[in-house]
């Protein structure tokens, strides 16, 4: 492995041995088995590699790699095994736990040893990371569900932006079921069996579309569903809800590329993952899609929950706030459901605030949410921010908003959602 005083380009990489650590792995298991004994897998994901590479080039990003997996086998006593299992991922397997209560001191301390930065040819790289940790046979049986608890505490650790994450219990039958509907699911992205709909945007003012909101949808090759809620889970998850992230994002630039192309100058709103949120890389696939599609940013507005707003507001505002400074718009969605964050209303780095439509729906038949609409909408007016509300299925409710000043409605009774080329012909029919 070259040093950061070699100026050579060249660097071995640290080679990926995903299937001789299950193997080792297995064998530990079982070797744990015998001797009555506990065992620790911890996974530590190195969450700054992406942006490593873009700044410093791909020999940093394996340099960084090979000296936290160098570290971790030195810092703890009884590691049998620290091996690369994926591009940004370690697996290390500690035998012999005394105490396995003591865990978090663990964690802990192996958060504080990979706090000193890597020095790679001058320049201080910072090393982050987060851990997953899943105990045998507390956790698992088998290597393979010992694996799967200690991958799904990592997801958990950064969904949640923690450092690192104990799983609570074993579901050896759920990740069975989770795992074939993971596998489902990449199939289905393989295969182009998903797709975006739009649902119009309207100003409630002129009445006129001004932005849809993309929503995606999982057809089945025999015409049926599966419902969002249900495969977003899975891909929250089993960890691969960036990558659909991903996809949406730039399949919508896509289509309202097309659409741009036609004079229709439509915006479009995408639903933004905790796990892709608080992943600095994230700003860079905007960017990047931003700049494949030619849409310009303020067409594009990123949502995300108010619950995930809450979750660590210091990291989400620095990272919206970034997203901003490329000029593409903030909604915090689902906005009422998490009180707290009114206290944030000053600072919030959001150009609009979208209000749950638990409130909007019932304003008919109840005052007292009727009441917090209107608060809503004063309180975010007064401190700039544009209000949409969601959830409109009566001329009524329409009606109530637009007296109140609501600025942007959606809903069934302006607009169900459309596939694109029904979401085009329909522009074009009505506004073209």
């Amino acid at each position: 492995m070259i040093s950061s005083s070699d100026t050579g380009s060249a660097m071995m990489t640290t080679a990926i041995n995903w299937h001789g650590f299950v193997k080792d792995l297995r064998a530990h298991t079982q070797s744990a088995a015998a001797l009555n004994s506990v065992l620790a897998l911890i996974i530590v994901e190195v969450r700054q590699l992406g942006i490593c590479n873009s700044l410093w080039g791909f020999d940093a990003g394996e340099f960084v790699v090979d000296d936290v997996k160098k570290r971790l086998g030195a810092m703890l006593k009884n590691v049998v095994t620290a091996e690369r299992i994926a591009h940004a991922r370690i697996a290390v397997i500690i035998r012999d736990i005394a105490i396995p209560e003591l865990l978090s001191v663990s964690a802990q301390k192996i958060i504080n040893g990979l706090s000193k930065p890597v020095v790679f040819r001058g320049e201080a790289i910072k090393v982050d990371v987060s851990l997953g940790i899943a105990i045998f046979p507390q956790h698992g049986v088998s290597a393979e569900s010992l694996l799967c608890e200690a991958e799904l505490a990592l997801d958990s650790a950064v969904s949640r932006a923690c450092s690192f994450h104990i799983t609570d219990s074993p579901y050896a039958d759920k990740y069975s079921a989770l795992f074939r509907a993971h596998d489902n699911l990449q199939q289905a992205i393989a295969n182009e069996n998903l797709g975006l709909n739009y649902q119009p945007k309207f100003d409630l003012k002129t009445r006129l579309p001004v932005a849809s909101e993309a929503l995606m949808r999982w057809h089945l090759p025999d015409g049926g569903r599966v419902r969002p809620e249900e495969f977003i889970a899975v891909a929250e998850a089993s960890g691969i809800i960036e990558q659909l992230t991903d996809w949406a994002i730039n399949t919508a630039l896509r289509e309202i590329a097309e659409l741009n192309d036609l004079n229709l100058k439509m915006g479009v709103a995408v639903n933004v993952s905790a796990t892709s949120l608080y992943d600095p890389a994230f700003i860079l696939t905007v960017e990047s899609a931003l700049a494949i599609w030619g849409v310009p940013p303020q067409l594009l507005t990123l949502e995300i929950t108010e619950t995930l707003l809450m979750q660590n507001p210091r990291l989400c505002f620095a990272h919206l706030s970034r997203l901003r400074d490329l000029g593409v718009k903030v909604s915090i969605d689902d906005f009422g459901t998490g009180f707290s964050s009114l206290s944030y209303f000053k600072t919030i780095p959001a150009d609009e605030i979208k209000i749950d439509q638990s409130f909007v729906k019932s304003m008919e038949k109840n005052s007292d949410d009727e009441k917090i609409v209107e608060s809503i909408i004063g309180l975010a007016h007064n401190f700039g921010h544009q209000v949409v509300a969601e959830g409109i299925e009566s001329s009524e409710t329409l009606h109530k908003l637009q007296a109140m000043g609501c600025d942007i409605g959606q809903g069934y009774f302006l607009a169900k959602p459309m596939a694109m080329d029904k979401y085009r012909h329909w522009l074009i029919a009505e506004y073209g």
